[in-house]
């Protein structure tokens, strides 16, 4: 029945005013007696969802405002599909929960490509009678993903220079505690202790930077050095 008077009146007039939970008057609205059981606990459900994420400042006020628009549509296909409320899977709570993730996650502007992602999302449901939740949550994931990989591509360079940095520190210091070790206790002359310190230091490390794609290098500067010092 309510599915019914919600067609006849054409569910328009209470979307006027997003970001506003409408659920609670459109209750208040209906004559007595309209609703079954299942449709008066439908209603005050969705009624308390909706109230609770609407009014909760954590979720942006542009977020806040795409989810005010489902608030219809998720009612009609609530009423037409009770596992609505027991698949966490289900497209239509599936697009709630990504809108209020994203929402959650950062400040949106009109020009955010995850926002415009969210708005195509909600526009695909918004005032339809039969409301196609899928398409509108893959659209959503699609929007999201295409940010994720951007947001890789863009630090995957400092990250790469940032192991590249590491791995060079590293090698580095295991150049310089393999010369000390192999220094200590040995007496030489200057210019050799010198040499090995600093020069062959620097190639010592070159060689611990190239070991995993050339094998064999550490342990060949390594036989170089203590064929220096006999």
């Amino acid at each position: 029945p309510l599915i019914d008077l919600l067609a006849r009146a054409g569910a328009a007039a209470p979307d006027a005013a997003p970001g506003i939970p409408v659920l609670p008057g459109l209750r208040a609205s209906l004559p007595q007696g309209a609703l079954s059981r299942a449709d008066e606990t439908t209603l005050d459900l969705l009624s308390r969802v909706f109230g609770s994420v609407l009014q909760d400042d954590g979720v942006a006020p542009e977020t806040r405002e795409l989810i005010g628009h489902l608030q219809l549509p998720v009612l009609r296909t609530a009423l037409r599909d009770r596992s609505f409320f027991f698949q966490e899977s289900h497209p239509a709570r599936r697009l709630l929960d990504l809108l209020s993730q994203a929402g959650w996650e950062r400040p949106l502007d009109a020009d955010d490509p995850v926002y415009r992602a969210m708005r195509r999302s909600v526009e695909r449901v918004r005032g339809q009678v039969d409301p196609e939740f899928d398409a509108a949550v893959a659209d959503l994931e699609a929007g999201l993903a295409a940010r994720d990989h951007m947001e890789e591509a863009a630090m995957a360079a400092p990250i790469a220079q940032a192991m590249r940095s590491e791995k060079r520190a590293a090698a580095e210091r295991s150049a310089r505690r393999a010369v000390a070790l192999r220094l200590t206790g040995e007496q030489l002359i200057p210019a050799v202790s010198g040499f090995l310190e600093g020069r062959w230091s620097a190639a010592l490390a070159l060689a611990y930077t190239i070991e995993e794609s050339r094998p064999g290098a550490v342990d060949n500067a390594t036989r170089t050095m203590e064929d220096l010092i006999w």
